[in-house]
């Protein structure tokens, strides 16, 4: 699902002040909202939806779909030193539509995108966590996607999309420039494994109703390498990468509050994407798939009636703020039993919509022997 935390896209219900013709700086004021009233069918008029199973074609479907409301670019990883310190980051880019369709001005600045970008180090061997949140108007000059469609930019933060010579996406590579002051990241991701489409061919859906849903696919297993600077030095690390792609117009009922998201990354080489979306009274299940993918990039759709994701243990953040922390999560159909935990007990971010997204560790079995593995949880809906 990975809903994504599009949530953050609800920034714009926040942003109505934006001037389209003007080339200010975007400051986004915390709005009084819920991620349902953000990501449930409202306002929708105008804009495409995911109704049906559509062919994705790449890397075309790398970059924005502008007739659709939100969409995001989503990329997690665990990442090791030469000397033993180990990390795990987050950078994601949201994409947010004011309106249904471009507004008439021949000005080259005129734009009715909004983007913003969540880049996060975890620190493990320290533990220590970051944060940071920008914004930018999308006009492909001051920010956003720029015209030719190879590079992304928000302030100092910066994504660059290498096609590769096919249309599988297996050849494509990634580069990330990420700044929160001090703090640094620069990565180079290769995929290791094909792309996965999730859910019915790519269109994941998110409740009974129809177009509640999003195109929704994955790299579940990127190589990564690169450096990161931190207290004035610069580390060379390596590590494996999740890369998430998802572009809606509503995926939320008003009944649903928030979603328990995982990605999950087993030392076999197979991974898993799980997700449940809770009810309003944040303990009911509302709804839950899957995806199990197998070392060779072969994938299985993973219904509710085969997922079991069972809360164990919260922790307080220093917010205030009550999250899960510990977790047994359960596959039937692949004979899967884990005990899942978050690496760090902080890490949720204090940005226009506060959610946690963080490195867990994940032990268990899986079809009768031992097994560990690693990942990120999104856990949203439990801050309002």
């Amino acid at each position: 699902m990975k809903l994504l935390i599009i949530l953050l896209l609800l920034t714009a219900a926040t942003l109505l002040f934006f001037h389209f013709n003007e080339g200010t700086k975007i400051v986004a004021a915390a709005g009084n909202y819920s991620v349902s009233d953000i990501m449930s069918s409202g306002d929708s008029l105008g804009f495409e939806k995911a109704l049906t199973v559509r062919k994705f074609s790449f890397p075309d479907d790398h970059f924005p779909h502008d007739s659709f409301r939100t969409e995001w670019w989503y990329f997690t990883g665990h990442l090791n030193t030469g000397d033993g310190k180990s990390y795990g980051y987050q950078f994601t880019i949201f994409r947010t539509a004011l309106i249904p369709v471009k507004p008439e001005n021949t000005s080259d600045f005129t734009t009715s995108q909004l983007y913003s970008v969540h880049f996060t180090v975890s620190d493990f061997s320290e533990e220590i966590f970051r944060f940071s949140e920008d914004f930018v108007r999308g006009d492909g000059n001051t920010g956003g996607f720029n015209k030719k469609r190879t590079e992304f930019t928000v302030n100092r933060n910066r994504l660059r999309i290498l096609p590769g010579n096919d249309a599988t996406g297996i050849s494509d590579t990634f580069l990330i420039d990420a700044v929160n002051g001090d703090l640094k990241l620069s990565l180079r991701l290769i995929p290791a494994k094909k792309i996965v489409l999730h859910g019915d061919e790519g269109l994941s859906k998110k409740s009974y109703s129809e177009g509640n849903a999003s195109y929704y696919y994955s790299y579940t297993g990127m190589n990564t390498a690169g450096t990161i600077t931190t207290g004035g030095r610069v580390y060379e690390v390596t590590g494996r990468s999740w890369m998430d792609r998802e572009w809606s117009t509503s995926a939320l009922e008003k009944d649903q509050r928030g979603w328990d998201w995982f990605s999950i990354a087993l030392e076999d080489g197979s991974e898993l994407m799980l997700f449940k979306i809770r009810g309003q009274d944040n303990k009911s299940v509302s709804f839950s798939k899957g995806s199990y993918i197998d070392p060779a990039g072969n994938v299985k759709n993973l219904t509710a009636s085969e997922i079991v994701i069972t809360e164990i243990s919260h922790e307080e953040m220093k917010s205030g703020h009550r999250y899960p922390s510990e977790w047994e999560i359960g596959v039937k159909g692949e004979d899967m039993k884990f005990r899942v935990k978050t690496l760090l007990k902080d890490q949720e971010l204090l940005v226009s919509v506060p959610y946690y997204e963080g490195g867990i560790s994940v032990s268990g079995e899986k079809r009768g022997s031992k097994i560990a593995g690693k990942g990120y949880a999104e856990l949203t809906g439990y801050a309002n």
